[in-house]
């Protein structure tokens, strides 16, 4: 959706120019109202409003997570902690996602995204003791004492992670931009979760057309 939005509003200012400049060139020699000087600034303010809206419609911010918020509320204990997601973006012509949920009771799975088309989804189990020492890493980490996110990606960034803690009532939720990467920040979670990852025994999951 966010890619449309983006082909949408380049359309439409690179449109602009043109219709400002036919505006100018009607009813040559004539008095006109569509000859008039006024027209273009007139279109020019009315395109620059539609499109601060179209690109608020763009990077609206709506959370992809049902849980309430964390807030201010305390870190959890570690066996509060039901399930960790890490989504991590990488955008160059199209975005590519791969989405990675564990969770305590046992399952986890793997999802590899181009845009909004699943290409490949896979399935694996954790045992209690290897997520009790993710969720042990996500606590030591800043993780808990970090500014919340709606749960979306950094808007026209070539790389960003989502990551997400979740208890019974309540959710944190943190977007880690590309700056933040850059700069070794968010590396204290973002480590434990990779290397859980990396050792998990995947197994394709389903038919994806």
């Amino acid at each position: 959706m966010r890619e449309l939005c983006l082909r949408i509003l380049i359309v439409i200012a690179l449109g602009a120019p043109a219709q400002a400049v036919e505006g100018q060139r009607l009813a040559p020699g004539f008095p006109s109202a569509n000859a008039s000087p006024f027209v273009p600034t007139v279109m020019a303010r009315t395109l620059l409003g539609f499109l601060v809206v179209m690109s608020s419609a763009c990077f609206a911010s709506r959370r992809q997570f049902v849980e309430p918020r964390w807030g201010d509320a305390p870190a959890p204990l570690n066996s509060e902690i039901t399930d960790i997601t890490v989504e991590h973006a990488r955008c160059r012509s199209n975005c590519v996602y791969e989405r990675i949920v564990f969770r305590r009771d046992g399952r986890a799975t793997r999802t590899f995204r181009t845009g909004g088309r699943v290409d490949s989804l896979f399935t694996a189990s954790i045992d209690s003791l290897k997520f009790a020492r993710l969720a042990t890493g996500v606590l030591r980490s800043d993780f808990f004492n970090s500014p919340e996110s709606d749960g979306h990606q950094e808007p026209l960034a070539s790389e960003s992670y989502v990551v997400s803690a979740a208890s019974l009532c309540r959710r944190r939720v943190v977007t880690i931009g590309q700056a933040w990467i850059q700069g070794g920040h968010y590396m204290a979670v973002l480590v434990p979760i990779d290397s859980a990852g990396a050792a998990m025994k995947w197994e394709r999951c389903c038919r994806v057309d």
